[in-house]
């Protein structure tokens, strides 16, 4: 839960200093009226971040993860497959 906390606030903080420079704010509420239909101002954004709750994200997590169309790509050394897949398939 504390850093849970200490990343929603983190998250908080670098939204409102990217927000305090104009060309930002535009970017913000350009991206949100072509993404979202609407202009969210950083109050209700902050609101809805603030009803995030741990078990929320790891619901989601739990969706998103175990999709069928889930994929991973993966860059390294080509004769360390077995180790790799080794660490694939531990369900830990």
């Amino acid at each position: 839960p504390e850093e849970f906390e200490r990343a929603r606030e983190y998250y908080l903080g670098q939204t409102a200093l990217y927000l305090e420079q104009t060309l930002n704010r535009m970017l913000w509420l350009g991206e949100y009226l072509v993404c979202a239909g609407r202009c969210f101002t950083p109050e209700e954004i902050a609101d809805r971040i603030g009803r995030v709750t741990p078990e929320r994200v790891r619901r989601l997590a739990r969706r998103l993860l175990a999709s069928p169309r889930f994929c991973l790509a993966m860059v390294g050394p080509r004769d360390d497959g077995d180790r790799l897949r080794r660490v694939l398939e531990d369900d830990r």
